[in-house]
């Protein structure tokens, strides 16, 4: 717990292990239609529900990456996505 607390992880997803995990979008992410889009994600628990925030900065910095817990894609036939939708985040690495 407090390796997982420095590293910024969210309460309760140090048990999972299975690479995916499924979040509610904890803001609206736009997309051009004919490109898949992959954007870095921090998984934070609210109440009972696991939320997806996700983490913008230059696609070339590491750093971005480094704060992640994981990533969503963003299908290339999809304009984006709302806020509040469910999505599966693909984790870096196992809690």
């Amino acid at each position: 717990p407090s390796i997982a607390a420095l590293q910024n992880r969210a309460p309760g997803i140090q048990d999972l292990t299975a690479g995916t995990c499924r979040a509610i979008l904890g803001r609206k992410l736009p997309s051009v239609t004919g490109r898949a889009d992959y954007f870095p994600v921090v998984l934070l628990r609210r109440d009972e529900t696991l939320v997806a925030d996700p983490v913008f900065g230059n696609s070339a910095m590491i750093s971005t990456l480094g704060r992640a817990d994981g990533y969503i894609v963003v299908p290339e036939h999809t304009e984006g996505l709302d806020r509040n939708t469910e999505v599966t985040v693909h984790l870096f690495s196992s809690f």
